[in-house]
């Protein structure tokens, strides 16, 4: 009998203890699935393509009516720059096409008021590279997890250590989904960086290349997003000067085929014409090379402000 009251007690213990897990996880909500968050404005911890993946369940459909779609070239874009537009940046670091269409879907699938009216794709050579998860981070099971698991839990230690070092923080200013790499890499020579990529890419070390895989995904994604009556912008990458002109025919091949993806009742513009010439010839507009400055960043995000400004007005998206 007394064996029996202490398993019952014990597993009363465990239960009230599960709870208080469960209780605090849903308090605290780190990715804005759990409790009413419209207006609310989360920043991100740890782990921007998971954390994107997570935020899609609720935060990110709840507070923006529009979308930046792409890799770590457009993570770095601080969305919230674009006056009257709310527009959550869900590009991350290593991003193909795959995974963009995971979070991307995921967000519209829960878009239960249809709050998002526009997305903005940036069309560049490493979202069609290949194709397929390169991890297990977009993972249905996540849901469930955040309301109690090791990896919620070790947010919290992130959050201590990055309060003792905010200055190394690349997501201090990321309620929009905004990445600042300029940040972390703020030290980087990014002429040296680009000769020694240069160098490579005329050895023939690196190489740029068309999945067809891929690009069937991005077809998938484009008329998935059309058949939500969801309007279509689209810019291609503004490339290095240098860079570019080395590898002009590949990349405009590459470029041309995704732009093949879009109808006119797109709008697309090209960040590679002539009059942002100035622009990618300025190395300090890039930070290694490739990825934008905030300098950079900051004449693209006015350009995607003209084109949106273009089509809904100068007063922005109206509700």
């Amino acid at each position: 009998m007394i064996f029996k009251k202490f398993i019952q007690q014990a597993f009363l213990l465990l239960a009230l203890a599960l709870l208080l897990i469960v209780g605090i996880h849903y308090w605290w909500d780190p990715y804005g699935i759990w409790q009413e968050v419209t207006g609310k404005r989360i920043k991100m911890i740890e782990s921007a393509r998971t954390t994107k993946y997570l935020m899609g369940f609720n935060y990110i459909p709840s507070n923006f009516n529009g979308l930046l779609i792409g890799p770590s070239l457009s993570a770095d874009m601080n969305t919230q720059l674009i006056q009257n537009y709310k527009i959550y940046n869900v590009s991350f670091n290593g991003g193909n096409i795959t995974e963009l269409s995971i979070v991307v879907r995921n967000i519209l699938e829960h878009d239960k008021n249809k709050n998002i009216k526009f997305v903005i794709f940036c069309l560049n050579t490493y979202m069609t590279k290949n194709h397929g998860e390169k991890s297990t981070a977009l993972d249905p099971r996540y849901y469930l997890g955040t309301l109690g698991s090791i990896d919620t839990l070790g947010l919290l230690y992130s959050k201590y250590k990055k309060s003792l070092d905010p200055k190394g923080d690349k997501f201090h200013d990321s309620t929009y989904g905004f990445i600042d790499h300029d940040k972390r890499e703020k030290n980087q020579n990014s002429q040296k960086m680009l000769f020694e990529k240069l160098e490579k890419m005329r050895k023939g070390e690196e190489k740029l290349v068309l999945d067809a895989t891929a690009m069937q995904e991005f077809k998938a994604l484009v008329a998935y997003i059309r058949g939500k009556k969801i309007k279509i912008f689209a810019y291609t990458y503004p490339r290095q000067y240098d860079m570019y002109m080395l590898w002009k025919d590949d990349y405009n091949r590459i470029y041309e085929a995704q732009k093949d993806l879009f109808t006119k009742e797109d709008v697309l513009f090209d960040f590679n014409d002539h009059r942002f010439n100035a622009f990618r010839k300025d190395y300090a507009s890039y930070i290694d090379g490739s990825h934008l400055s905030q300098k950079g960043a900051t004449i693209v995000l006015k350009e995607i402000k003209k084109q949106l400004d273009n089509y809904y007005g100068e007063n922005g998206y109206e509700e």
